[in-house]
């Protein structure tokens, strides 16, 4: 035999055996291309609008950037809606905002609030927005007008944190005036009020069920409660 012949034949069929391999085997589809962060593509803007379409201030002919997912003041909190298609964010700028997940474009401005935002949630539903501010009070909004629902007054210091029961009837709320209250959603009245707290309450939540609520504290604790017994026992 002369040299040579057995390698070149192993190389033939190593090459034979990667091509079958290749058509034999199953197509990936490509991954999803990430969402862009650029302007669209669309030429020049309309005159008194951005690069993204958005208006421009009386007089001005540019924007370097985007107004797109940003206020005029620190963001203190975020939710989504239950559908995942807006973003609510509450700031230093006493303002409430709702966005479109997807383009980041600013759907509605809530400006009633006269402190500070320091929380948001969504209704289970979607339809409605609750805030709490650092002028003491908690709003709710219908999420497709922005209009004002209910005013609800009686926390004694800002309320930091606000949060549905999953059946959407009852609105928890903790604040800096070392309490945690339970509102009747519908229609603003206080069903408790939990005192006797050692600093702020930074923090509440639901659980699933909707028979427990959850507490964060500045005193580094966090409490679990039986809201059905707390309200029997109101009763």
């Amino acid at each position: 035999m002369r040299a040579g012949i057995f390698p070149s034949r192993y190389a033939a069929l190593g090459l034979a055996l990667a091509a079958l391999t290749s058509a034999c085997a199953p197509s990936r589809p490509a991954p999803p291309e990430p969402p862009s962060t650029n302007p669209p593509a669309t030429g020049n803007p309309k005159p008194g609008t951005d690069l993204y379409g958005d208006p421009l201030p009386p007089g001005a002919v540019a924007r370097m950037g985007t107004v797109r997912f940003r206020h005029e003041g620190s963001v203190w909190c975020v939710a989504f809606s239950p559908d995942g298609r807006t973003l609510a964010s509450g700031s230093w700028d006493k303002t409430i905002r709702l966005w479109e997940v997807a383009t980041g474009k600013e759907l509605l401005k809530f400006e009633r609030h006269e402190g500070w935002i320091h929380s948001v949630a969504f209704s289970p539903d979607g339809k409605t927005l609750a805030s709490g501010s650092a002028d003491k009070t908690i709003r709710l909004w219908e999420v497709a007008t922005g209009n004002e629902i209910l005013k609800i007054e009686g926390h004694q210091g800002l309320v930091s944190s606000v949060a549905f029961s999953p059946d959407g009837k009852t609105l928890a709320s903790g604040s800096m005036d070392s309490t945690i209250r339970l509102w009747e959603a519908a229609t603003g009245k206080e069903l408790l009020k939990i005192a006797g707290h050692e600093g702020a309450v930074w923090s509440v939540a639901f659980s699933p069920d909707g028979k427990t609520l959850a507490s964060g504290h500045a005193n580094t604790t966090m409490l679990i409660w039986d809201v059905a017994d707390l309200l029997k026992d109101r009763k």
